[in-house]
């Protein structure tokens, strides 16, 4: 298994002090294997597709810019 070493705002380890029964080795396992399977995921549909990178790109703004016009007429 590898190892990894991370360093957390002072905060965030005040919080996790306070919560020493809580086993943060596994939340962290947890988190990362979630972002994991989410990139593999991702890797699977790009390589599946016939869209550029700049395709994506266009789409990506397209839908934040009809996005960003429905959000201010407040159709939600």
């Amino acid at each position: 298994m590898s190892k990894l070493t991370l360093e957390v705002p002072s905060e965030l380890g005040s919080i996790m002090r306070r919560h020493g029964a809580v086993r943060w080795e596994q939340v962290a396992q947890r988190a990362l294997w979630t972002h994991a399977r989410k990139l593999q995921l991702a890797e699977r549909l790009a390589s599946r597709s016939r869209l550029s990178v700049d395709d994506g790109d266009t789409i990506g703004k397209e839908i934040k810019k009809a996005l960003s016009k429905r959000y201010r007429r407040g159709d939600r």
